[in-house]
């Protein structure tokens, strides 16, 4: 019986013994936060430049909210439909025009038919209004790192408007070549800086500019083989 008890003592001082070794356990980690919602926030790297050519590494991130959304709306039609309303101006020059003027000069016959160009410059108009739209999102809006992209942007605009006016408008042949010269080369120079901040917008200039190196040989020929029609 005596060695009995002490074998049920020695049991429970070792039990008592290893109670700590449970007790004195460090408390399992936490359970990690849930994520927040996919709509909540949205990080966008707008521009990223390489910092060995000494160009700022620009980056935004823009809050998202159901009125946002809506709101983002507003700037895609309106900068899309922007180049449109030149070309509404344009077209109400040459509606005349092309029916009195222009079948009475010399064109060479390598031209396109007059029926493409309405459908030509919907296009371009689409796609360089949509591109600017792009631009305009990825530099943060209207901001400092936009005034070259845009501006550059905005100068060929007014170029482009300007061409139409003085060609099918005041007959100046030889001012509408030297003006769209000026355009294409201001097209050019906002692809180049285009292209560091969204391809998509630049590759969305391209036939813009596969058209004015078209059109500009045309309003050459037309030039050299009629002269300006008018006094200058």
């Amino acid at each position: 019986m005596l060695e009995k008890k002490k074998a049920v003592e020695r049991d429970d001082v070792v039990f008592r013994c290893s109670l700590p070794l449970y007790y004195n356990a460090p408390p399992p980690p936490p359970p990690p936060p849930p994520p927040p919602p996919a709509t909540a926030t949205r990080a966008s790297a707008c521009v990223t430049f390489s910092r060995a050519a000494g160009v700022r590494v620009h980056s935004q991130t823009t809050r998202l909210s159901g009125a946002g959304k809506k709101n983002m709306w507003l700037p895609l039609v309106g900068m899309t439909a922007l180049p449109h309303l030149g070309g509404l101006y344009g077209g109400y020059i040459t509606r005349k025009e092309v029916k009195t003027w222009y079948p009475t000069i010399k064109k060479p016959s390598w031209r396109p038919p007059n029926a493409a160009f309405p459908v030509v410059w919907t296009c371009l108009y689409t796609g360089m209004g949509y591109g600017s739209y792009l631009v305009w999102k990825d530099v943060g809006g209207f901001t400092k790192d936009a005034v070259v992209p845009l501006g550059l942007y905005g100068l060929q605009l007014a170029l482009n408007w300007t061409w139409t006016p003085i060609f099918f408008g005041a007959h100046k042949l030889k001012w509408a070549l030297i003006e769209i010269v000026c355009l294409t080369g201001t097209v050019g120079a906002t692809m180049m800086s285009w292209y560091p901040i969204n391809r998509t917008a630049t590759l969305l200039m391209a036939p813009y500019l596969a058209w004015l190196c078209l059109a500009t040989p045309l309003n050459y020929c037309i030039w050299r083989d009629n002269g300006d029609t008018k006094d200058e």
